[in-house]
């Protein structure tokens, strides 16, 4: 089971948060301005060993010089100015950006910002597991950091919001499940929005075939209750994760996330229905199923059976 770990710091002394700062980056040194200056860094890390979210915030003006270690990681700002460039190349960071490895320098001005940071090995894996094939993630100093568009930018926002949400709830980010769904979707989100890898190969044109959907709707139903990602099922199913997608469409009219996820309402259903509302509640059950939004699963669940999962626990 991956350990979760969380620090954060609070500080008006610059050596404090230039030493705790090296701490979370080795190779970044901060500047502060002069004693007679305002100043304050605030910095948490909330994470597991494939994903991290960093927040930084810093009262007044500071400065920051060096590497961040090889790592995939995404950046945006979230208020006040911050600058980072690499030599000659200032990237725009009015749109989330790829915080690339090799020697930059950051400027920050009343700033706040994150920074979602994964692991290279378990990211390069699990992109291997989805598009099929090895990938090079692009070089270091690379001048291409924005989204894609501004589409899957919004995209990228509402996955880092929940990652970032959910990471700082120490109930929800406890279960395996629900951090390996956050991984899951982060992955997959990087992979679509950012140039952040080569570009995969053509898209497959196999014909897909009715056995298909059933094997892999035989191994969601299997595997309810573990961790299941879209490429698991595409294993099952002997297709790529494009053509598993499309064949789930076009037999069952849902994607396999969708499939996955009512299964795993009917298990939290029968499960409340024999559960005691004096012993057990609807957050330890929808969490136990991997649903960590709880206010999100009450309406799905509601949309399913016409009911809340309080009423069902209580009948």
């Amino acid at each position: 089971m991956p350990t979760v770990h969380r620090r954060r710091l609070v500080t008006n002394d610059r050596d404090e948060g230039s030493v705790f700062m090296r701490g979370v980056f080795p190779g970044v040194s901060l500047g502060a301005p002069e004693d007679d200056e305002p100043f304050e860094l605030g910095l948490s890390v909330v994470g597991e060993p494939r994903v991290s979210v960093v927040s930084l915030s810093v009262s007044g003006q500071a400065r920051g010089v060096g590497s961040v270690p090889e790592v995939v990681a995404i950046g945006r700002v979230r208020g006040g100015r911050f600058g980072l460039s690499y030599g000659r190349h200032d990237v725009d960071t009015s749109l989330p950006y790829i915080r690339r490895p090799g020697e930059s320098e950051m400027r920050m001005d009343d700033a706040r910002l994150d920074l979602v940071v994964l692991d290279p090995s378990a990211f390069r894996d699990a992109a291997v597991a989805y598009r099929g094939s090895d990938l090079g993630l692009a070089p270091r100093g690379g001048t291409s950091t924005a989204p894609r568009s501004r589409a899957v930018g919004a995209a990228w926002h509402a996955a880092a919001n929940r990652l970032v949400a959910t990471a700082a709830d120490e109930e929800a980010f406890a279960s395996d499940l629900v951090r390996d769904r956050l991984f899951d979707v982060t992955v997959r989100t990087v992979l679509e929005a950012f140039p952040i890898a080569d570009d995969p190969s053509s898209v497959d044109t196999e014909v897909l075939a009715p056995q298909a959907v059933a094997r892999a709707a035989a191994y969601i139903d299997e595997h309810v209750c573990e961790h299941v990602s879209l490429a698991d099922i595409a294993g099952a199913a002997r297709l790529s994760v494009r053509g598993v997608q499309y064949a789930f469409r076009r037999a069952l009219g849902v994607t396999p996330l969708a499939y996955l996820r009512e299964r795993r309402l009917d298990a939290v259903r029968i499960e409340l229905i024999a559960s005691d509302p004096a012993v057990v509640s609807v957050a330890e059950v929808a969490r136990r199923w991997g649903f960590a939004h709880l206010s999100r699963f009450a309406e799905s669940y509601r949309g399913r059976f016409g009911e809340y999962p309080s009423s069902t626990i209580r009948s």
